[in-house]
């Protein structure tokens, strides 16, 4: 039977925050989600699936009007029909810190790292107000830092960082597509 609960849409685990807690959307919300998607290329990492993150601790440090604005998200996504770990991906948006951000950002050019701490920014204000401004921002960094080969050279390291940091995760390629030979990737 469907609900007409109103939970959150989409992969739970790309959505932004205000989409988890239930508030308002809008054009930053995409942006954030683009956020953890160039962040997962990046760096193999979910910014919302650290399901060992949230602790108890972690819980308990929400001021209680933030913890019953976790508590009705989470009501609502089971009510939707959400699978369970969605309960993970909520907290983690709720809990979300620039600091984490940064963890997750460290060891990336700092170019990235600037927009990536800026695209994931859990207030919408803070974040790129238009995708024009996030793209002015990369070609002012990809244009001005790199050549083209040299951007080309430094996705293909990126996007090999992030099959090896799957493949020790145990996950799988997609059908039809074999290990990729070390010999396959130029790194800077």
């Amino acid at each position: 039977m469907a609900s007409s609960a109103r939970g959150p849409l989409g992969d739970h685990f790309y959505s932004s925050p205000e989409m988890l807690l239930g508030g308002s959307v809008d054009a930053r919300s995409d942006l954030f989600t683009l956020g953890v998607v160039l962040l997962e290329l990046a760096t193999g990492k979910n910014l919302l699936f650290c399901p060992d993150d949230i602790t108890p601790e972690v819980m308990g440090s929400l001021p209680t009007k933030k913890r019953r604005r976790v508590a009705r998200a989470v009501k609502r996504a089971t009510l939707a029909g959400a699978p369970p770990l969605v309960a993970d991906a909520i907290w983690r948006a709720a809990t979300l810190t620039a600091a984490d951000v940064d963890t997750m950002t460290e060891g990336l050019p700092q170019g990235l790292r600037v927009t990536l701490n800026r695209l994931l920014r859990v207030a919408p204000r803070e974040r790129y107000q238009s995708a024009g401004e996030l793209a002015a921002d990369l070609t002012a960094w990809l244009g001005g830092t790199f050549t083209k080969a040299d951007a080309a050279a430094e996705v293909r390291a990126r996007a090999a960082q992030a099959e090896e940091a799957l493949d020790s995760m145990a996950t799988l390629p997609p059908r039809g597509r074999g290990k990729r030979k070390p010999d396959d990737v130029t790194t800077l």
